[in-house]
């Protein structure tokens, strides 16, 4: 149980904290607890319903299958003639990510299901898939906002350029063109040697 959780965050129900990677994630789920009633129908069904609604499943056909296939586990260690265990394997893990979150410590016929993933069940392919899929699922989910930051660093790039183009010449020190200096000098030079000749004869 997590024991450095602050006071105002712990939950009415102490909860276990486990933090799940990718390679521990898995199209293959391991439902424990399962009356032992005939009724493993009903579990793929609702199964079936909860994958779905998974963020993937619009993309591909709607009649679809999500069950890929199932089975029971005599040997399993909660396995008992009062409960079953049954495997389930979904399309994807964002299916199987659905359901486990959907039916995870929830009632079923009287009995609280406990669901977890079964890695041990997948091949290479199955490996590199489910990495290949999360990569494109977060590259998917990342793009509008890049798209966004792009945009707003465009409009500031254009609102710099604008910047750059208004007229600051009256900013500063005003700067004169030497060729008018020299003229105005010049002429200036003359006029006081006119005025010294005119007093001269005077």
């Amino acid at each position: 149980m997590a024991l450095n959780r602050p006071e105002y965050r712990d939950s009415k129900q102490p909860r276990a904290v486990k933090v799940y990677t990718i390679a521990q994630e898995s199209r293959y789920l391991i439902f424990e607890n399962v009356p032992a009633l005939g009724i493993i129908d009903n579990l793929i069904t609702q199964c079936q319903s909860w994958a779905m609604l998974a963020p993937g499943h619009q993309q591909q056909k709607s009649n679809a299958l999500t069950v890929q296939n199932h089975g029971l586990l005599d040997t399993h260690a909660s396995s008992d003639e009062f409960h079953d265990v049954v495997w389930v394997e979904l399309t994807n893990c964002m299916q199987a990510r659905k359901v486990k979150q959907m039916m995870d410590d929830k009632p079923f016929f009287t009995h609280i299901l406990r669901v977890s993933y079964a890695p041990e069940y997948e091949s290479m392919d199955d490996f590199r898939n489910k990495l290949q899929e999360r990569y494109t699922s977060k590259l998917a989910a990342w793009q509008p906002r890049r798209k966004k930051q792009q945009k707003i660093f465009n409009v500031i790039q254009q609102e710099g350029e604008k910047e750059k183009k208004k007229d600051h010449s009256l900013i500063g020190p005003i700067h004169h063109n030497n060729s008018t200096l020299s003229s105005a000098q010049h002429n200036n030079k003359n006029n006081k040697e006119e005025a010294k000749k005119k007093r001269r004869r005077i």
